[in-house]
């Protein structure tokens, strides 16, 4: 489906807004740790270098094209996280502390509104059932770990508590998405199954 970043700003916004994407597919946090599964992918911290040094390198040009208290930074775990989640959770979490902090917030960014989300019922997806019962309470466990941390001072908490004037929002995008799939006809779906055809909740 359509990029909520793009349909977001275009759909709900009467005013001039500028959006920009900075995520990939597949993405790990750190491709020294994990590799992506392709070498195009850029990681979670090579999509903050290229940031700093592309699109906040051309506010700077521009001056007053970036205000750092009306811009927003929304940041969202990638999925490939929770495959190697034994792996990479720790991991995750120290390097949003120190990316948010020293690169976002206390550099020249000053950036000052960041919004996370949590993570979805994918182990609910047409993949990971076909897999089994185990697989899908694996991944439910997992799941339920990340966004425990996420909502608990170890996850973004502390990035408020030490950075004065920085506000952070936590979307429970679990459970708007559980509610859609407990109903997905009344949101204009099929069912809670369907895969890549039109009218159908996944792909």
């Amino acid at each position: 489906g359509e990029n909520y970043v793009g349909f977001d700003a275009s759909t709900f916004n009467s005013s001039v807004v500028f959006t920009y994407n900075y995520a990939f597919g597949g993405a790990t946090i750190n491709g020294s740790l994990v590799a992506p599964y392709e070498p195009t992918v850029l990681s979670f911290i090579d999509q903050v270098k290229e940031f700093l040094t592309g699109g906040l390198l051309r506010a700077r040009i521009s001056p007053g094209t970036v205000a750092p208290q009306f811009s927003h930074f929304p940041l969202r775990a990638s999925l490939t996280l929770l495959r190697f989640a034994d792996t990479l959770l720790d991991e995750y979490f120290a390097l949003m502390q120190n990316l948010v902090l020293s690169q976002l917030d206390r550099s020249a960014v000053g950036a000052r509104n960041f919004l996370f989300f949590n993570v979805p019922r994918v182990d609910l997806t047409p993949l990971i059932v076909a897999e089994g019962a185990t697989a899908q309470a694996q991944l439910e466990s997992v799941i339920d770990d990340f966004n425990t941390r996420l909502a608990s001072p170890v996850g973004v908490g502390p990035v408020q508590e030490n950075s004065t004037g920085v506000m952070t929002w936590l979307w429970d995008f679990n459970s708007v998405f559980t509610m859609i799939l407990s109903a997905p006809t009344k949101f204009g779906f099929v069912d809670a199954v369907g895969y890549g055809n039109t009218g159908d909740l996944w792909g």
